[in-house]
Protein backbone atom coordinates (compact mmCIF):
# COMPACT_ATOMS: atom_id res chain seq x y z
CA UNK A 1 0.00 0.00 0.00
CA UNK A 2 1.15 3.57 -0.91
CA UNK A 3 1.87 5.44 2.53
CA UNK A 4 1.23 8.47 0.75
CA UNK A 5 -2.46 7.74 0.35
CA UNK A 6 -2.60 6.97 3.89
CA UNK A 7 -4.77 9.41 6.24
CA UNK A 8 -1.62 11.37 8.26
CA UNK A 9 -1.62 9.92 11.50
CA UNK A 10 -1.96 6.45 9.87
CA UNK A 11 0.66 7.13 7.98
CA UNK A 12 3.40 8.57 10.42
CA UNK A 13 2.27 5.20 12.84
CA UNK A 14 3.03 3.54 9.96
CA UNK A 15 6.44 5.13 9.56
CA UNK A 16 7.25 4.11 13.50
CA UNK A 17 6.26 0.89 13.04
CA UNK A 18 9.09 0.56 9.95
CA UNK A 19 11.71 1.84 12.57
CA UNK A 20 10.66 -0.18 15.53
CA UNK A 21 11.59 -3.76 12.51
CA UNK A 22 15.05 -2.98 13.22
CA UNK A 23 14.11 -4.29 16.61
CA UNK A 24 13.16 -7.50 15.32
CA UNK A 25 15.76 -8.19 12.65
CA UNK A 26 17.45 -11.47 13.47
CA UNK A 27 21.65 -10.74 14.32
CA UNK A 28 22.71 -13.47 12.54
CA UNK A 29 21.16 -12.43 9.20
CA UNK A 30 22.65 -9.26 9.84
CA UNK A 31 26.08 -8.04 9.29
CA UNK A 32 27.21 -6.49 12.83
CA UNK A 33 28.68 -3.63 11.44
CA UNK A 34 25.35 -2.68 9.83
CA UNK A 35 23.33 -3.40 12.72
CA UNK A 36 25.15 -1.16 14.63
CA UNK A 37 24.85 1.71 12.19
CA UNK A 38 21.20 1.21 12.34
CA UNK A 39 21.17 1.12 15.82
CA UNK A 40 22.94 4.37 16.18
CA UNK A 41 21.27 6.72 13.77
CA UNK A 42 17.31 5.06 15.13
CA UNK A 43 16.54 7.47 18.02
CA UNK A 44 18.25 10.46 15.30
CA UNK A 45 15.79 8.76 12.46
CA UNK A 46 12.87 8.60 15.34
CA UNK A 47 13.75 12.55 16.27
CA UNK A 48 13.53 13.48 12.72
CA UNK A 49 10.40 11.73 11.81
CA UNK A 50 8.70 13.51 15.00
CA UNK A 51 10.10 17.00 13.73
CA UNK A 52 8.65 16.60 10.52
CA UNK A 53 5.31 15.52 12.09
CA UNK A 54 5.17 18.71 14.18
CA UNK A 55 4.77 21.40 11.69
CA UNK A 56 1.47 21.94 12.80
CA UNK A 57 2.05 22.63 15.94
CA UNK A 58 4.80 24.35 15.32
CA UNK A 59 2.84 27.09 12.98
CA UNK A 60 0.46 27.67 15.24
CA UNK A 61 -2.23 25.33 13.65
CA UNK A 62 -3.18 23.88 17.21
CA UNK A 63 -1.98 25.26 20.14
CA UNK A 64 -1.31 22.64 22.96
CA UNK A 65 -2.10 22.51 26.43
CA UNK A 66 0.92 21.08 28.74
CA UNK A 67 1.21 20.83 32.24
CA UNK A 68 4.95 20.47 33.33
CA UNK A 69 5.88 19.35 36.74
CA UNK A 70 8.68 20.76 38.83
CA UNK A 71 8.88 20.44 42.01
CA UNK A 72 10.60 22.89 44.34
CA UNK A 73 13.78 20.09 44.77
CA UNK A 74 16.64 21.39 43.04
CA UNK A 75 18.01 24.44 41.69
CA UNK A 76 19.85 22.52 38.62
CA UNK A 77 16.57 20.60 38.64
CA UNK A 78 13.73 23.23 38.61
CA UNK A 79 16.59 25.15 36.06
CA UNK A 80 16.20 21.83 33.44
CA UNK A 81 12.44 21.54 33.64
CA UNK A 82 11.79 24.99 33.87
CA UNK A 83 14.10 25.62 30.19
CA UNK A 84 11.73 22.84 28.97
CA UNK A 85 8.72 24.57 29.94
CA UNK A 86 10.20 28.01 28.11
CA UNK A 87 10.78 25.85 25.42
CA UNK A 88 7.38 24.77 24.86
CA UNK A 89 5.93 28.42 25.52
CA UNK A 90 8.42 29.34 22.57
CA UNK A 91 6.83 27.05 20.10
CA UNK A 92 3.65 29.00 21.11
CA UNK A 93 1.70 26.34 23.54
CA UNK A 94 -0.26 27.14 26.13
CA UNK A 95 2.09 25.60 29.34
CA UNK A 96 1.16 25.36 33.29
CA UNK A 97 3.48 24.53 35.82
CA UNK A 98 2.77 22.44 38.98
CA UNK A 99 5.33 23.18 41.67
CA UNK A 100 5.51 21.54 44.89
CA UNK A 101 7.38 22.68 47.84
CA UNK A 102 9.74 19.74 48.54
CA UNK A 103 12.72 22.35 49.52
CA UNK A 104 12.21 25.67 51.79
CA UNK A 105 15.25 26.59 50.15
CA UNK A 106 14.00 27.26 46.72
CA UNK A 107 11.67 29.82 47.64
CA UNK A 108 9.73 31.61 44.54
CA UNK A 109 12.06 29.91 41.94
CA UNK A 110 10.33 28.71 39.01
CA UNK A 111 13.14 27.89 36.46
CA UNK A 112 11.42 29.54 33.68
CA UNK A 113 11.43 32.92 32.18
CA UNK A 114 8.11 32.92 30.33
CA UNK A 115 5.28 34.04 31.46
CA UNK A 116 3.46 30.59 32.41
CA UNK A 117 0.38 29.53 34.45
CA UNK A 118 1.93 28.49 38.19
CA UNK A 119 0.08 26.56 40.19
CA UNK A 120 2.53 26.19 44.05
CA UNK A 121 1.29 23.29 46.50
CA UNK A 122 3.15 23.97 49.56
CA UNK A 123 4.21 21.21 52.09
CA UNK A 124 2.95 20.79 55.90
CA UNK A 125 4.57 22.55 58.19
CA UNK A 126 5.62 20.10 60.22
CA UNK A 127 6.99 18.19 56.70
CA UNK A 128 8.23 21.37 54.99
CA UNK A 129 12.11 21.14 56.68
CA UNK A 130 12.24 17.64 56.22
CA UNK A 131 14.58 17.86 53.18
CA UNK A 132 17.07 20.09 55.15
CA UNK A 133 18.07 16.58 57.03
CA UNK A 134 19.65 14.93 53.98
CA UNK A 135 23.60 14.14 54.58
CA UNK A 136 24.55 16.15 51.02
CA UNK A 137 23.12 19.58 52.62
CA UNK A 138 24.96 19.40 56.12
CA UNK A 139 28.01 17.49 54.99
CA UNK A 140 29.02 18.39 51.78
CA UNK A 141 33.31 17.84 51.75
CA UNK A 142 33.21 15.19 53.60
CA UNK A 143 33.78 13.15 50.98
CA UNK A 144 31.76 11.40 48.22
CA UNK A 145 28.89 9.64 50.03
CA UNK A 146 27.04 5.93 48.57
CA UNK A 147 23.50 7.26 48.75
CA UNK A 148 22.41 3.69 48.09
CA UNK A 149 23.86 2.67 51.38
CA UNK A 150 24.33 5.52 53.67
CA UNK A 151 20.51 5.89 54.18
CA UNK A 152 20.32 9.29 51.53
CA UNK A 153 18.73 7.39 48.92
CA UNK A 154 15.72 6.26 51.39
CA UNK A 155 15.32 9.10 53.59
CA UNK A 156 14.97 11.04 50.10
CA UNK A 157 12.34 8.32 48.88
CA UNK A 158 10.26 8.74 52.53
CA UNK A 159 10.53 12.76 51.52
CA UNK A 160 8.72 12.12 48.36
CA UNK A 161 6.07 9.74 48.89
CA UNK A 162 5.24 11.88 52.18
CA UNK A 163 4.64 14.43 49.44
CA UNK A 164 2.79 12.36 47.51
CA UNK A 165 0.57 11.60 50.24
CA UNK A 166 -0.18 14.99 51.45
CA UNK A 167 -0.71 16.06 48.00
CA UNK A 168 -3.52 13.11 47.48
CA UNK A 169 -4.95 13.93 51.21
CA UNK A 170 -5.65 17.78 50.69
CA UNK A 171 -5.90 18.38 47.05
CA UNK A 172 -8.70 16.64 45.65
CA UNK A 173 -9.89 19.81 44.46
CA UNK A 174 -6.88 20.91 42.68
CA UNK A 175 -6.86 17.63 41.03
CA UNK A 176 -10.50 18.08 39.90
CA UNK A 177 -9.31 21.15 38.05
CA UNK A 178 -6.14 19.87 36.54
CA UNK A 179 -8.62 16.96 35.26
CA UNK A 180 -10.89 19.83 33.61
CA UNK A 181 -8.12 21.41 31.66
CA UNK A 182 -7.68 18.41 29.70
CA UNK A 183 -3.90 18.54 29.33
CA UNK A 184 -3.07 17.45 26.22
CA UNK A 185 0.86 16.46 27.07
CA UNK A 186 2.04 16.19 31.08
CA UNK A 187 6.20 16.08 31.83
CA UNK A 188 7.71 15.54 35.18
CA UNK A 189 11.15 14.09 36.27
CA UNK A 190 11.66 10.53 36.57
CA UNK A 191 12.16 10.87 40.37
CA UNK A 192 8.54 11.86 41.19
CA UNK A 193 6.87 8.76 39.89
CA UNK A 194 3.58 10.00 41.68
CA UNK A 195 3.40 12.85 39.47
CA UNK A 196 2.59 10.29 37.03
CA UNK A 197 -0.41 8.46 39.10
CA UNK A 198 -1.26 11.92 39.21
CA UNK A 199 -0.96 12.39 35.14
CA UNK A 200 -2.85 9.29 34.70
CA UNK A 201 -5.67 10.30 37.28
CA UNK A 202 -6.18 13.95 35.23
CA UNK A 203 -6.56 11.66 32.16
CA UNK A 204 -3.41 12.49 30.50
CA UNK A 205 -2.83 10.05 27.30
CA UNK A 206 0.61 11.52 26.39
CA UNK A 207 3.10 11.87 29.32
CA UNK A 208 6.90 12.37 28.80
CA UNK A 209 9.52 11.63 31.10
CA UNK A 210 12.44 14.04 31.78
CA UNK A 211 16.21 13.95 33.92
CA UNK A 212 17.77 15.97 35.16
CA UNK A 213 20.73 13.63 35.74
CA UNK A 214 22.65 10.94 33.09
CA UNK A 215 20.38 8.12 32.37
CA UNK A 216 19.93 5.83 35.52
CA UNK A 217 20.10 1.81 35.04
CA UNK A 218 16.60 1.64 37.26
CA UNK A 219 14.71 4.35 35.37
CA UNK A 220 14.75 2.28 32.05
CA UNK A 221 14.50 -0.71 33.28
CA UNK A 222 10.58 0.04 32.90
CA UNK A 223 11.32 0.43 29.34
CA UNK A 224 12.80 -3.18 29.60
CA UNK A 225 16.03 -2.47 29.43
CA UNK A 226 18.09 -4.53 32.00
CA UNK A 227 20.82 -2.78 33.97
CA UNK A 228 24.55 -4.36 32.46
CA UNK A 229 26.23 -4.39 35.89
CA UNK A 230 29.76 -5.70 34.03
CA UNK A 231 30.60 -2.56 32.30
CA UNK A 232 27.08 -0.02 33.40
CA UNK A 233 28.06 2.08 36.78
CA UNK A 234 25.37 2.07 39.09
CA UNK A 235 24.69 6.02 38.48
CA UNK A 236 24.74 6.62 42.63
CA UNK A 237 27.40 4.20 43.88
CA UNK A 238 29.61 3.93 40.68
CA UNK A 239 33.43 3.03 40.49
CA UNK A 240 35.49 6.15 39.32
CA UNK A 241 37.31 3.62 36.50
CA UNK A 242 33.76 2.33 35.08
CA UNK A 243 33.48 1.27 32.36
CA UNK A 244 36.56 -0.85 32.85
CA UNK A 245 35.58 -1.86 36.48
CA UNK A 246 38.03 -5.18 37.70
CA UNK A 247 36.09 -7.98 39.57
CA UNK A 248 35.65 -6.55 42.82
CA UNK A 249 34.32 -3.62 41.16
CA UNK A 250 31.76 -5.57 39.15
CA UNK A 251 30.68 -7.37 41.53
CA UNK A 252 30.27 -4.72 44.09
CA UNK A 253 28.17 -2.60 41.09
CA UNK A 254 26.05 -5.68 40.34
CA UNK A 255 25.13 -5.96 44.21
CA UNK A 256 24.51 -1.67 43.70
CA UNK A 257 22.14 -2.87 41.21
CA UNK A 258 20.32 -5.20 43.22
CA UNK A 259 19.90 -3.25 45.92
CA UNK A 260 18.36 -0.82 44.32
CA UNK A 261 16.15 -1.80 42.04
CA UNK A 262 14.97 -4.99 44.77
CA UNK A 263 14.85 -2.08 47.62
CA UNK A 264 14.90 1.20 46.89
CA UNK A 265 13.06 1.29 43.56
CA UNK A 266 10.65 -1.61 44.56
CA UNK A 267 9.64 0.49 48.42
CA UNK A 268 9.45 3.69 46.35
CA UNK A 269 7.00 2.29 43.81
CA UNK A 270 5.09 0.10 46.63
CA UNK A 271 4.62 3.34 48.87
CA UNK A 272 3.27 5.40 46.31
CA UNK A 273 0.92 2.65 45.14
CA UNK A 274 -0.15 2.72 48.53
CA UNK A 275 -1.28 6.02 48.53
CA UNK A 276 -3.04 5.89 45.27
CA UNK A 277 -5.08 2.14 46.25
CA UNK A 278 -5.97 3.99 49.92
CA UNK A 279 -7.31 7.49 48.17
CA UNK A 280 -8.69 5.62 44.95
CA UNK A 281 -9.03 1.91 45.62
CA UNK A 282 -7.89 -1.28 44.18
CA UNK A 283 -8.93 -0.68 40.97
CA UNK A 284 -6.20 1.95 40.43
CA UNK A 285 -3.74 0.68 37.93
CA UNK A 286 0.09 -0.07 38.68
CA UNK A 287 2.58 3.01 38.84
CA UNK A 288 4.75 1.13 37.23
CA UNK A 289 2.56 -0.39 34.30
CA UNK A 290 1.87 3.78 33.83
CA UNK A 291 5.58 4.38 34.23
CA UNK A 292 5.86 1.73 31.10
CA UNK A 293 3.69 3.73 28.86
CA UNK A 294 5.52 6.93 29.38
CA UNK A 295 6.01 7.61 25.48
CA UNK A 296 9.71 9.10 25.54
CA UNK A 297 12.55 10.23 28.08
CA UNK A 298 14.93 13.08 27.91
CA UNK A 299 17.81 12.83 29.27
CA UNK A 300 20.07 15.68 30.50
CA UNK A 301 23.15 14.43 28.73
CA UNK A 302 24.21 12.86 25.05
CA UNK A 303 25.74 10.03 23.87
CA UNK A 304 29.34 11.64 23.36
CA UNK A 305 29.17 12.73 27.39
CA UNK A 306 27.57 9.40 28.43
CA UNK A 307 29.12 5.78 29.59
CA UNK A 308 28.64 3.12 26.98
CA UNK A 309 25.04 1.39 27.83
CA UNK A 310 22.17 -0.08 25.90
CA UNK A 311 19.42 2.28 24.92
CA UNK A 312 16.37 2.19 22.86
CA UNK A 313 14.56 4.41 20.51
CA UNK A 314 12.41 6.16 23.88
CA UNK A 315 15.75 7.76 25.26
CA UNK A 316 16.29 11.02 23.44
CA UNK A 317 19.73 13.10 24.68
CA UNK A 318 19.14 16.86 25.10
CA UNK A 319 21.98 17.50 27.45
CA UNK A 320 22.94 21.42 27.38
CA UNK A 321 19.23 22.84 27.31
CA UNK A 322 19.34 25.10 30.13
CA UNK A 323 22.81 26.69 28.64
CA UNK A 324 22.12 30.28 27.64
CA UNK A 325 24.01 32.30 25.33
CA UNK A 326 27.32 33.34 26.12
CA UNK A 327 27.55 37.14 26.74
CA UNK A 328 30.37 39.59 26.89
CA UNK A 329 32.40 39.67 30.31
CA UNK A 330 31.78 42.50 32.80
CA UNK A 331 34.97 44.83 32.77
CA UNK A 332 36.38 43.28 35.97
CA UNK A 333 35.64 39.78 34.49
CA UNK A 334 37.64 41.10 31.24
CA UNK A 335 40.43 42.93 33.02
CA UNK A 336 41.26 39.35 34.78
CA UNK A 337 41.48 38.13 31.41
CA UNK A 338 43.78 40.79 30.18
CA UNK A 339 46.16 40.51 33.02
CA UNK A 340 46.60 36.65 32.20
CA UNK A 341 49.91 35.27 30.67
CA UNK A 342 48.82 32.39 29.81
CA UNK A 343 45.19 31.73 30.52
CA UNK A 344 42.35 31.71 33.22
CA UNK A 345 41.12 28.59 35.13
CA UNK A 346 37.72 28.62 36.15
CA UNK A 347 36.69 27.04 39.81
CA UNK A 348 33.14 26.33 41.08
CA UNK A 349 31.59 23.75 43.49
CA UNK A 350 28.18 24.63 42.14
CA UNK A 351 25.06 26.31 43.99
CA UNK A 352 24.40 23.94 46.52
CA UNK A 353 27.95 23.51 48.13
CA UNK A 354 28.24 26.34 50.79
CA UNK A 355 32.06 26.52 50.55
CA UNK A 356 32.23 27.95 54.02
CA UNK A 357 32.45 24.65 55.03
CA UNK A 358 34.99 23.72 53.13
CA UNK A 359 37.80 22.20 55.17
CA UNK A 360 40.48 25.11 56.01
CA UNK A 361 43.39 22.57 55.20
CA UNK A 362 41.56 22.28 51.75
CA UNK A 363 41.30 25.83 51.03
CA UNK A 364 45.16 26.36 52.01
CA UNK A 365 46.59 24.03 49.57
CA UNK A 366 44.00 25.22 46.61
CA UNK A 367 46.05 28.67 47.59
CA UNK A 368 49.30 27.74 47.74
CA UNK A 369 48.94 25.39 44.80
CA UNK A 370 47.43 28.35 42.58
CA UNK A 371 50.42 30.81 43.52
CA UNK A 372 52.96 27.80 42.28
CA UNK A 373 51.40 28.72 38.86
CA UNK A 374 51.63 32.39 38.57
CA UNK A 375 51.33 32.80 34.23
CA UNK A 376 47.32 31.67 35.22
CA UNK A 377 45.09 33.80 36.82
CA UNK A 378 42.01 31.47 39.24
CA UNK A 379 38.43 32.70 38.98
CA UNK A 380 37.33 30.76 42.20
CA UNK A 381 33.73 31.03 43.58
CA UNK A 382 34.54 30.80 47.22
CA UNK A 383 33.05 32.49 50.63
CA UNK A 384 35.92 32.88 53.49
CA UNK A 385 35.32 32.69 56.82
CA UNK A 386 36.21 35.78 58.97
CA UNK A 387 39.39 33.94 60.36
CA UNK A 388 40.31 32.72 56.99
CA UNK A 389 40.93 36.10 55.07
CA UNK A 390 44.42 36.03 55.35
CA UNK A 391 44.76 33.21 52.88
CA UNK A 392 44.30 35.54 49.83
CA UNK A 393 47.42 36.82 50.57
CA UNK A 394 48.97 33.42 49.75
CA UNK A 395 48.10 33.64 45.61
CA UNK A 396 47.54 37.22 44.56
CA UNK A 397 46.78 35.29 41.01
CA UNK A 398 43.53 33.73 42.54
CA UNK A 399 40.17 36.16 42.08
CA UNK A 400 37.40 35.42 44.91
CA UNK A 401 33.69 35.89 43.92
CA UNK A 402 29.97 34.80 45.02
CA UNK A 403 28.90 34.27 42.55
CA UNK A 404 29.92 34.67 38.35
CA UNK A 405 28.10 33.88 34.69
CA UNK A 406 29.61 30.20 34.41
CA UNK A 407 28.64 30.15 30.79
CA UNK A 408 30.45 32.96 29.25
CA UNK A 409 33.60 32.69 31.33
CA UNK A 410 34.28 29.20 29.60
CA UNK A 411 33.37 30.64 26.58
CA UNK A 412 35.87 32.99 26.68
CA UNK A 413 39.06 31.81 24.40
CA UNK A 414 41.63 32.69 27.72
CA UNK A 415 39.75 30.06 29.99
CA UNK A 416 42.03 27.01 29.56
CA UNK A 417 40.47 25.06 32.38
CA UNK A 418 37.72 24.63 34.98
CA UNK A 419 38.15 22.95 38.22
CA UNK A 420 34.27 21.78 38.87
CA UNK A 421 32.06 19.09 41.54
CA UNK A 422 30.99 17.84 37.74
CA UNK A 423 27.17 18.33 38.08
CA UNK A 424 25.63 17.65 35.29
CA UNK A 425 25.08 21.29 33.71
CA UNK A 426 28.73 22.08 34.97
CA UNK A 427 30.06 19.15 32.97
CA UNK A 428 27.76 19.97 29.72
CA UNK A 429 28.92 23.61 29.58
CA UNK A 430 32.92 22.12 30.72
CA UNK A 431 32.11 19.81 27.42
CA UNK A 432 30.71 22.40 25.12
CA UNK A 433 33.42 25.15 25.99
CA UNK A 434 35.89 22.51 25.08
CA UNK A 435 38.13 23.33 27.86
CA UNK A 436 40.10 20.28 29.78
CA UNK A 437 38.32 19.58 33.89
CA UNK A 438 39.91 18.57 37.01
CA UNK A 439 36.62 16.88 38.44
CA UNK A 440 36.50 16.99 42.16
CA UNK A 441 32.78 14.89 42.98
CA UNK A 442 30.89 16.00 46.19
CA UNK A 443 27.64 13.71 45.75
CA UNK A 444 24.81 12.67 44.40
CA UNK A 445 25.26 11.77 40.52
CA UNK A 446 28.72 13.57 40.77
CA UNK A 447 31.20 10.69 40.84
CA UNK A 448 29.68 9.29 37.69
CA UNK A 449 29.12 12.30 36.08
CA UNK A 450 33.50 12.34 36.72
CA UNK A 451 33.79 8.59 35.44
CA UNK A 452 32.66 9.86 32.42
CA UNK A 453 34.92 12.50 31.78
CA UNK A 454 37.80 9.98 32.75
CA UNK A 455 36.75 7.63 30.51
CA UNK A 456 36.41 10.69 27.71
CA UNK A 457 39.98 11.47 29.02
CA UNK A 458 39.16 15.23 28.57
CA UNK A 459 39.87 15.64 32.52
CA UNK A 460 41.27 14.38 35.53
CA UNK A 461 39.85 13.19 38.80
CA UNK A 462 41.08 14.86 42.25
CA UNK A 463 39.21 12.93 45.33
CA UNK A 464 37.69 15.42 47.86
CA UNK A 465 39.62 13.44 50.62
CA UNK A 466 42.68 14.36 48.85
CA UNK A 467 42.36 17.75 48.30
CA UNK A 468 44.03 19.01 51.32
CA UNK A 469 47.68 17.66 49.87
CA UNK A 470 49.19 20.46 47.59
CA UNK A 471 51.23 18.00 45.52
CA UNK A 472 47.31 16.42 44.80
CA UNK A 473 45.89 19.83 43.11
CA UNK A 474 49.36 20.61 41.78
CA UNK A 475 49.67 17.69 40.11
CA UNK A 476 46.11 17.69 38.70
CA UNK A 477 46.67 21.28 37.27
CA UNK A 478 50.26 20.38 35.51
CA UNK A 479 48.32 17.55 33.64
CA UNK A 480 45.23 19.23 32.66
CA UNK A 481 47.87 22.67 31.54
CA UNK A 482 50.70 21.10 30.23
CA UNK A 483 49.61 17.65 28.70
CA UNK A 484 48.46 18.73 25.11
CA UNK A 485 46.35 15.17 25.51
CA UNK A 486 43.60 16.49 26.88
CA UNK A 487 42.92 19.81 25.19
CA UNK A 488 43.07 17.66 22.45
CA UNK A 489 40.42 15.61 24.11
CA UNK A 490 38.09 18.50 24.97
CA UNK A 491 38.09 19.61 21.80
CA UNK A 492 36.95 16.79 20.04
CA UNK A 493 34.48 16.33 22.13
CA UNK A 494 33.26 20.22 21.72
CA UNK A 495 33.47 19.48 17.40
CA UNK A 496 31.49 16.01 18.75
CA UNK A 497 28.52 17.98 20.35
CA UNK A 498 28.43 20.87 18.08
CA UNK A 499 27.94 18.86 15.06
CA UNK A 500 25.94 16.54 16.02
CA UNK A 501 23.21 14.94 13.62
CA UNK A 502 20.14 16.03 15.62
CA UNK A 503 20.06 19.44 17.55
CA UNK A 504 19.61 19.23 21.05
CA UNK A 505 18.64 22.68 21.49
CA UNK A 506 15.60 24.92 20.61
CA UNK A 507 13.36 23.54 17.51
CA UNK A 508 14.28 20.20 17.81
CA UNK A 509 12.96 19.42 21.06
CA UNK A 510 10.41 21.68 20.64
CA UNK A 511 9.37 19.37 18.02
CA UNK A 512 9.55 16.41 20.20
CA UNK A 513 7.83 17.65 23.12
CA UNK A 514 5.43 19.31 21.23
CA UNK A 515 4.70 16.47 18.92
CA UNK A 516 3.81 13.92 21.23
CA UNK A 517 0.45 15.64 22.02
CA UNK A 518 -0.40 16.40 18.48
CA UNK A 519 0.23 13.34 16.26
CA UNK A 520 1.42 10.49 18.41
CA UNK A 521 -1.68 9.45 21.01
CA UNK A 522 -0.07 6.02 21.30
CA UNK A 523 2.01 5.39 23.89
CA UNK A 524 4.82 3.55 22.23
CA UNK A 525 4.98 0.33 24.07
CA UNK A 526 6.39 -1.63 21.25
CA UNK A 527 9.56 0.64 22.22
CA UNK A 528 9.37 -1.55 25.24
CA UNK A 529 12.24 -4.50 25.73
CA UNK A 530 11.05 -6.85 27.56
CA UNK A 531 12.28 -9.05 30.62
CA UNK A 532 15.59 -9.70 31.89
CA UNK A 533 14.41 -13.19 30.23
CA UNK A 534 13.53 -12.58 26.91
CA UNK A 535 16.52 -10.66 27.13
CA UNK A 536 18.94 -13.32 27.62
CA UNK A 537 17.19 -16.27 26.06
CA UNK A 538 15.15 -15.24 23.68
CA UNK A 539 15.75 -17.06 20.15
CA UNK A 540 16.90 -13.92 18.87
CA UNK A 541 19.46 -13.42 20.88
CA UNK A 542 20.95 -16.93 20.20
CA UNK A 543 24.08 -17.59 18.16
CA UNK A 544 25.06 -13.88 17.56
CA UNK A 545 24.96 -10.94 20.54
CA UNK A 546 25.30 -6.97 19.11
CA UNK A 547 25.62 -4.14 21.76
CA UNK A 548 26.52 -0.97 20.03
CA UNK A 549 28.25 1.39 22.62
CA UNK A 550 29.04 5.26 22.86
CA UNK A 551 32.53 6.19 21.55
Amino acid sequence: MNSAKLPAELRYSSITENLNTVDRVNPIDVNAMDLCSMMKLLPYCTAMLLFCCLFEAINGKRKLKILVNNPAFGWSHMQFNGRLADLLVEAGHEVHMLIQEISPLIGNYTGSNKNITVIRVPRLPETRDDLLKVDFFSNTFSGVNNMLLDGTSSLLTKIFTDACGEFLDNQQPLIERMTEEKYDIAVSEFIYPCQFGIFHKIGVHTKLATSAFMIDSYQVSHFGLQPMSSYVPNLWAPSINAPYMGFYERARNLLMDIYQFKTIGWRNLKYVQDHFTRVYGQNFPSISDILKNVSLAFFNTNEFLDLPRPISNKIVYIGGVVEGKAKNLTQEFQQIMDKSKKGVVLFSFGSVADTKLLDPKIKEAFFKSFASFSEYEFIWKLELNANETWMKSIAPNVHLFDWFDQKSILAHPKTVAFITHCGMNSLNEGARAGVPLIGIPLFSDQLYDTAAMKHKKFGVYVDILEAHKQEVITSALDQVLNNPTYSYNAKLIQKKLNNAPFSQTHSGIQSLLSNMGSTFKHTFNDSNVGSTFKHTFNDSNMGSRVYCHNS
